[in-house]
């Protein structure tokens, strides 16, 4: 099977995994060669791109992989005849991150909608009209570790990867671990590089954005690294036992004491990491996932571990781009805290209050006892409407005044021209805006 296969990965920092077949990739950060072809940086066209296959090579199926950076994306699907597969990597963080895939996502046509590596994210693109979608980790993005087990580690927390601007909540606690003079090793490395630190570690560090289960996860499984790693909500995906395939931390405190207790037991860390690798093999090896995604493409019953977790709708909502601009708004600023008390007022801000409930830092709570659907993500939802929240999320049309008490205001809808003068009087300013109706305003 010819596979042409778009992505804006590259080596040496990224080499995106092979799929069964003769591949070709595409990309900006590509060279034309035999085995793979140059495109412009963000927004391309397929058809130009098409010219310039090699004689007598056409596809069988085109992949392409499209996140929120936007750095890689074709357009006009239609100059080619095969199936398509769009890969949709992270829509967790980044500028309006959710409405710039699903916007690419209805502009062109695709046969199968991938949705990685935030199995909670799936609702958002079943809900705009895109069919089938299905969820699979970031296991379709690594090379595996092939390297052989090292049994005897250095006593320290490995980490490898990126701690800077966009992750801040990694970088405090790398830096509060390395406060409490634990034996911290971070930095950022090129994926072969980290492979082999994750293998030699104690502890393999890892930690999400926003309860997304990054690539990371999977590369420290392969090489037998004891994966050290923020507990996430069921809805994940990640199904590994605490304490058997890993180490679950809840916060930064339970990190500290954590990496205290297991520093001092390197034998069962050792156990840990070679059980979690088992169970890598066994299951998430990415050439397991690719034949489960192409046999769906094929027609093919879907592999349980790819269905995505039920949407939990509630009646009466508003419309799905105020709820997105909403989330996204909420999950940027989840991105930067540690713990973020969010209180909606309103029942058509109760939709929005059930979206946010799958970010697990989050606390979502309804000021009046509004009608919730029985789900999961629904139960996490509290009726509290005591002490000041962080932010207060109302129906803007419903704003008859300026709130007291909370830092950050988000409005879900349009405002009147008056509330929006009265807001700006009482010394409210906008701090972020989301083009689907959404608007956070922070106090002073």
């Amino acid at each position: 099977m010819n596979i042409l296969y778009s992505t804006h990965m590259a080596p040496p920092y990224i080499d995106p995994a092979p799929w069964p077949g003769d591949q070709l990739i595409c990309g900006p950060d590509w060279s034309d060669g035999p085995r793979s072809l140059r495109t412009p940086k963000a927004n391309y066209d397929l058809a130009e791109l098409v010219a310039r296959l090699p004689a007598g090579w056409q596809p069988d199926l085109f992949i392409a992989y499209v996140d929120s950076h936007g750095l890689c994306v074709p357009n006009n699907l239609a100059a080619l005849s095969c199936p398509k597969l769009l890969i949709i990597g992270d829509v967790h963080h980044g500028v309006a991150p959710l409405s710039k895939v699903i916007n690419h996502a209805r502009s062109e046509r695709y046969d199968l909608h991938v949705v990685l590596p935030t199995r909670q994210s799936c609702h958002w693109f079943t809900e705009a009209g895109m069919a089938p979608v299905i969820h699979c980790g970031a296991q379709l993005l690594i090379r595996p570790y092939e390297g052989e087990m090292v049994r005897e580690r250095y006593p320290v927390i490995g980490f490898a990867g990126q701690a800077g601007s966009e992750h801040i909540r990694r970088r405090r606690l790398i830096d509060g671990l390395a406060a409490c003079g634990l034996p911290v090793h971070a930095g950022d490395a090129p994926q072969e590089v980290a492979l082999r630190k994750w293998a030699k570690c104690q502890l393999a560090f890892n930690c999400s954005l926003n309860g997304d289960v990054n690539m990371r996860t999977y590369e420290i499984l392969s090489a037998g690294g004891c994966l050290f790693a923020d507990r996430l909500f069921e809805e994940a995906g990640l199904d590994l036992e605490d304490g058997r395939h890993a180490i679950f931390y809840d916060s930064e405190d339970h990190l500290i004491d954590l990496a205290t207790h297991w520093l001092a037991r390197p034998e069962d860390c050792l156990k840990i990491g070679l059980a979690g690798r088992d169970a890598f093999l066994a299951a998430n090896t990415p050439a397991v996932k690719m034949a489960q995604v192409l046999a769906v493409l094929d027609g093919g019953k879907v592999h349980p571990s790819l269905l995505p977790p039920p949407a939990a709708l509630v009646a009466d909502g508003p419309p799905l781009g105020q709820r997105i601009a909403a989330y996204e708004i909420l999950q940027e600023l989840h991105r930067t805290k540690e713990c973020l008390d969010v209180l909606f007022d309103g029942p058509l801000v109760t939709a929005c209050a059930v979206d946010a409930a799958d970010l697990p830092r989050l606390i979502p709570r309804l000021a009046q006892p509004y009608s919730l659907p029985d789900s999961r993500r629904s139960r996490r939802v509290h009726l509290d409407s005591a002490g000041v929240p962080d932010v207060l999320v109302v129906d803007a049309t419903q704003l008859r005044r300026p709130p007291d008490g909370p830092t950050h205001l988000l409005t879900v809808g349009q405002a009147t021209i008056s509330t929006v003068a009265a807001l700006s009087q009482a010394g409210w300013r906008i701090a972020a805006e989301a083009p689907g109706g959404a608007t956070m305003l922070a106090k002073g």
